[in-house]
C-alpha cells in the first residue's frame, strides 16, 4: 500500500485470537442518494481497494475467505464496480477475490477475514443512519475467523449510541493498531 498511517504495529489481539486493525480514514465524505436514502463514502473504497489490492498482490488471500462488508447498498454498489475494474486490471475473475456483501446478507455467515467499512464520516446522531444500529454492529464485528479490519472515521466513536462499536474502535487504539490514513 502506498498510502502513510501511522500504525506501529500490525494488529492487536482479541476475543479468542482475532486480530483486529483499524484504518481511520479522516478525509472521507459521506453522500446521500435522494432516491434511496442510501450512503456512500469514495475515499473509504479508495483506502479499502488499494488494501485489496495489495493483499492480492502479497497473495495474502490466496488461502484465505475475504468479504468486504458495508451498511450502506450505495456503498455496496461502489464497491462492486471498483472489484470489477480491479479484476479487470489484474486479470482475476472478480468472483474469486474478494465477496462485498450488507451486514445484513453477511448474517449466519463467517470469513476469515473481514473488511468493514462503517461508511459514515462524522459522529453526529443525524449522520449514523443504519451504522447506529447495535444488532447490526453486533452482526457486523462477529463474522470475522481470524481478522478485522475496521475502516472509519474516528469521529463516528463519539456518538453515545455506538456502545456495540465503541470497544472495537478503543481496544486497537491502546494498541497503537489504528493507522491514520492521510
Amino acid at each position: 500500500m502506498d498510502r502513510d498511517t501511522d500504525c506501529d504495529k500490525p494488529g492487536a489481539k482479541f476475543n479468542n485470537g482475532l486480530e483486529l486493525i483499524g484504518l481511520n480514514v479522516s478525509n472521507g465524505q459521506t453522500m446521500v442518494n435522494d432516491r434511496n436514502h442510501s450512503r456512500s463514502n469514495a475515499e473509504n473504497v479508495s483506502v479499502v481497494m488499494d488494501l485489496v489490492e495489495f493483499l492480492i498482490n502479497q497473495n495474502v488471500l490466496s488461502n484465505v475467505t475475504c468479504s468486504i462488508i458495508t451498511t450502506y447498498s450505495e456503498q455496496k454498489k461502489s464497491y462492486i464496480t471498483k472489484m470489477l475494474e480491479l479484476s479487470e486490471k489484474l486479470n482475476i475473475i472478480w468472483q474469486d477475490m474478494v465477496d462485498v456483501m450488507s451486514v445484513d446478507r453477511m448474517q449466519g455467515h463467517e470469513k476469515d477475514m473481514i473488511i468493514l467499512d462503517w461508511v459514515v464520516d462524522s459522529g453526529t446522531k443525524s449522520d449514523l443512519g443504519f451504522a447506529s444500529d447495535n444488532r447490526r454492529a453486533n452482526v457486523a464485528i462477529t463474522r470475522a475467523r481470524t481478522c478485522l479490519i475496521v475502516v472509519a472515521n474516528g469521529r463516528i466513536i463519539d456518538n453515545d449510541r455506538l456502545s456495540e462499536v465503541k470497544p472495537i474502535w478503543r481496544y486497537p487504539q491502546r494498541f497503537s493498531c489504528i493507522g491514520n490514513i492521510y
